[in-house]
């Protein structure tokens, strides 16, 4: 006997993307909090029928009282950097008796979109996103509007919305780059994940400027940006340094490559291994982040350190203030990053 597949439960996103208005409206039709126009009214409600979505009276629009829960979504949480600014974060939280909910959106805006929804319809007191592109800013306003206080951490926010703390990830590179020049580098390379995300466009900024302040030739055969960076860096990043010893000549190759991941940076440091070169003899290699790993590779990684309990800490301070409303305006907080010198260089 075959069963009958069971309906996906609706969400308030659901109803506004059928009544073709916001989620704010549609929390405003459910509670009454707002003048909203008979034609759109009626409108909200006809998709709320149709959809036979059920509000959450816990999470209703504009809410009455705290859930004690805070949303919290990271680019990929098997990512040992989100993972222990999560693990900081949710430590904190705790602490204050709140109760976070992890969500990883993959880089992926439409699983972002998912998560926000699930989040919304939880009645989350407030919604953290580390990383992440400025295309989502649209799905986050809507969340705003609602009243769910939003802070972004790892990440700018293009029309400043929203408290923000970030790393100095432009200054970082010119300092990198700077000390890739006094080691006796010339020809130094970029490799990063597709630049979706704002802090990685941040450090091809500061890259571009430090090869130029630095006068070092800018050669667009040394910049790798691939995709498939994203997801499974380490394997991806020996598979991509694999292609290009592969394809390319020695002579058309950087000296050293600056990555935007530790991840793909040993991956990287796995292939040229395998094909016989020495670290840093005949190529050089510098990561990014810092994670446990990088300490006991062979060689060891250089690399830049940005602190995932500072993030951890600053987005939790940020959240918890204005949970508390001591906030009439927007924090944008810059933390310090630092070069840490191994023996991949």
């Amino acid at each position: 006997m075959n069963k009958e597949k069971k309906l996906k439960k609706a969400t308030m996103s659901d109803v506004a993307k059928r009544a073709g208005v916001t989620i704010g409206t549609v929390s405003h039709v459910i509670n009454g909090t707002a003048s909203i126009s008979i034609k759109t009214k009626k409108r909200v409600q006809k998709a709320i029928k149709e959809l036979h979505y059920i509000p959450n009276s816990m999470a209703r629009g504009l809410r009455r009282s705290e859930s004690k829960m805070i949303g919290l979504i990271v680019p990929d949480i098997t990512n040992e950097y989100y993972s222990r600014i999560a693990r900081s974060f949710t430590d904190l939280a705790y602490k204050e008796g709140y109760t976070v909910m992890l969500c990883s959106f993959q880089y992926d805006l439409s699983r972002e979109q998912l998560e926000l929804d699930v989040l919304v319809d939880k009645s989350v007191d407030a919604i953290v996103v580390i990383g992440g592109s400025d295309k989502d800013e649209k799905l986050l306003a809507e969340v705003k509007e609602i009243g769910i206080p939003i802070i972004l951490g790892d990440r700018k926010s293009i029309n400043n919305q929203y408290p923000v703390v970030e790393f100095d990830n432009r200054s970082m590179l010119k300092v990198v780059i700077k000390v890739l020049k006094e080691k006796g580098y010339t020809q130094i390379g970029f490799v990063t994940e597709k630049m979706d995300l704002t802090n990685l466009k941040d450090r091809y900024d500061g890259y571009i400027e430090g090869m130029k302040h630095n006068g070092l030739e800018i050669r667009e055969e040394y910049m790798f940006i691939e995709e498939k960076l994203q997801l499974n860096k380490m394997k991806n990043g020996y598979d991509l340094m694999k292609d290009i010893l592969t394809s390319r000549k020695n002579n058309r190759l950087p000296e050293v490559f600056i990555t935007t991941s530790d991840l793909v940076a040993i991956g990287m440091i796995g292939a040229l291994k395998s094909e016989g070169y020495n670290v840093p003899r005949d190529f050089g290699i510098v990561g990014f982040d810092d994670i446990s790993m990088s300490a006991y590779s062979e060689p060891t990684l250089t690399t830049i350190l940005q602190d995932p309990d500072k993030i951890g800490h600053a987005t939790w301070d940020i959240v918890y203030q204005a949970l508390k409303k001591e906030i009439n305006y927007l924090p944008h907080l810059i933390l310090k990053q630092e070069l840490i010198i191994r023996n991949s260089i």
